[in-house]
């Protein structure tokens, strides 16, 4: 009693550790009788009454037993706690896991639940994993200083949501894109989202739509538009992390093949709703850069057949401009050795391909000299920046 009378002003960290660490030792029967004894000589004390009891039930185990004791408090009370308590829960019962999670979603706490059951993922039922990570990427009234996640905890929650058989694609395809900024450069990528891009020529337009301006004065479709400035730049930023995220090459099958009629269908109907929305050439380029991460071919040369078999017959300039840049940033940072000895062995390779592929895939052959070339023009620059940097150590 002593010591939930302290004033506020006097030491409060120290005081309410002392507390704590009372309360968090005392026999669950002691606990209890005490909290309860506490309310009810608090409760005649009037506001100054209601901060202390809300002070030790704060001091209190982050638990269902001192939540009953919250439960009896009036409204304004009980949201206070919710709103003010430390979410340190360590237990083992997942009917109290999900109490948890539930109580402090509903005091619009997302951030707090999901740092509070960090390690629960795998006891935690499908839906309320669901929700949770859907308000924590869309909920913005908790400080993201104050509760921080890294990526490989959503990473991890994401996992588990895949082995789940009662959450749909569609459902995961949605959380993926509210965590592209988190799962950018995770393991795991963007599988579904991915996977309905590569489906859905309407959706990879309106991807494009969102991240690109027109190139005409036009008007695009309602559903576009978003009028708050500030959310339409945070649309745009995540619209364009999901075109240059995307990895999955349009007509793959589930062995990993690649169909041509379906890959030759998808980039020619996409192609049409850029020139009906306006952006053919930006349209051309993104499309050009989730083609460069297909992979080699049978032969061991690059892009794998089937995507050369499209290219001769729908492919465009700005279309290989794309790919050659998509190829370039996959690359990555580099160890490197003196001069460009690292880019002229690569324009060897591309080189080498070319003449390979020159007779029955003229288009591929022209776009990988064009690889080629632009690393001799890196290998030059290369040299000569190893030749500059000797005669600056003389």
């Amino acid at each position: 009693y002593r010591l939930a009378s302290e004033p506020a002003t006097r030491c409060p960290a120290h005081i309410d550790a002392c507390l704590s660490g009372f309360l968090v030792k005392a026999d669950d029967a002691l606990r209890d009788d005490l909290l309860t004894k506490l309310a009810a000589i608090f409760e005649d004390e009037g506001e100054a009454g209601h901060n202390k009891i809300i002070r030790v039930l704060k001091s209190a185990p982050f638990s269902r037993d001192t939540w009953r004791h919250v439960d009896r408090l009036g409204a304004d009370e009980q949201s206070r706690y919710w709103a003010e308590a430390h979410p340190f829960w360590r237990g083992d019962d997942t009917n109290e896991l999900h109490e948890m999670i539930e109580r402090l979603l509903k005091a619009n706490r997302p951030r707090a639940a999901f740092q509070a059951a960090e390690y629960q993922w795998k006891n935690i039922e499908s839906a309320l994993l669901a929700k949770l990570l859907k308000d924590v990427a869309t909920n913005s009234s908790e400080s993201s200083e104050k509760f921080r996640f890294h990526s490989y905890e959503v990473e991890e929650a994401f996992k588990i949501l895949d082995e789940r058989t009662n959450v749909s694609a569609d459902e995961l395809a949605h959380l993926e894109f509210l965590y592209l900024g988190v799962l950018d450069n995770a393991k795991r990528g963007i599988p579904n989202l991915g996977r309905q891009l590569a489906e859905s020529p309407p959706l990879f337009m309106q991807a494009i739509g969102l991240a690109y301006k027109r190139s005409d004065d036009g008007e695009d479709p309602a559903e576009w538009h978003i009028p708050n400035e500030e959310a339409r730049s945070n649309v745009a930023m995540q619209a364009y992390r999901l075109l240059h995220n995307a990895r999955r090459i349009p007509g793959t099958k589930d062995d990993g093949s690649i169909d041509v009629a379906k890959l030759k269908a998808w980039i020619t109907e996409v192609r049409a709703l850029c020139r009906t929305h306006a952006r053919v050439g930006v349209g051309d380029s993104v499309i050009g850069e989730l083609l460069s991460k297909a992979k080699p071919g049978k032969d061991g040369i690059w892009p794998c057949e089937p995507v050369r078999e499209a290219l001769e017959e729908v492919g465009t300039k700005r279309m290989a401009e794309g790919m050659t840049v998509g190829l370039y940033n996959q690359r990555g940072a580099q160890w490197r050795g003196e001069g460009g000895g690292q880019e002229r062995e690569l324009a060897g390779k591309y080189r080498n391909w070319s003449r390979q592929v020159a007779f029955d895939a003229p288009f591929t052959s022209r776009l990988l000299e064009q690889i080629a070339r632009t690393y001799d023009h890196d290998a030059e620059w290369h040299d000569a920046d190893a030749n500059l940097r000797k005669r600056l150590s003389y």
